[in-house]
């Protein structure tokens, strides 16, 4: 805790199997794209710090495509992501706030979305577990 990460994506490029990365209260304004899957009975874990609110805005970052995500897990297996907020995806009409493409054993789960161009929370060609 003394020396935390400054962006929520150096964790993403940097965990593996078995990690957990609690975010601390604050707003991030950044695309998050996991790098690495977990595996079977160690997953990968995104969190909000306990009692904390851990924003993810969107504003003023530009997502690449019209099917993207600001928190983006594409061709992964087992990530979770709990108990974040998600605002301001966009611009284009099918982005979505939280976005599970070709993946499997993804938990989503108390997270909030607000002002997403397209679902808050979106899953393609996937089998996520979503709570």
């Amino acid at each position: 805790m003394a020396h935390p990460w400054q962006t929520i994506q150096k964790a993403a490029n940097t965990l593996i199997a078995g990690d957990t990365v609690y975010i601390r209260a604050g707003t991030y304004h950044e695309r998050v794209t996991p790098q690495n899957s977990g595996s079977a009975g160690n997953m990968i874990t995104y969190a909000a710090y306990p009692g904390e609110t851990a924003t993810i805005d969107g504003s003023g970052v530009t997502l690449p495509d019209d099917l993207a995500g600001l928190f983006d897990i594409s061709n992964m297996s087992y990530i979770r992501v709990s108990g974040l907020r998600i605002i301001n995806a966009g611009p284009y009409n099918n982005n979505a706030g939280i976005l599970v493409i070709n993946s499997g054993y993804i938990t989503v789960e108390n997270n909030s979305t607000y002002n997403t161009a397209s679902s808050g929370i979106g899953a393609w060609g996937s089998q996520p577990s979503c709570s």
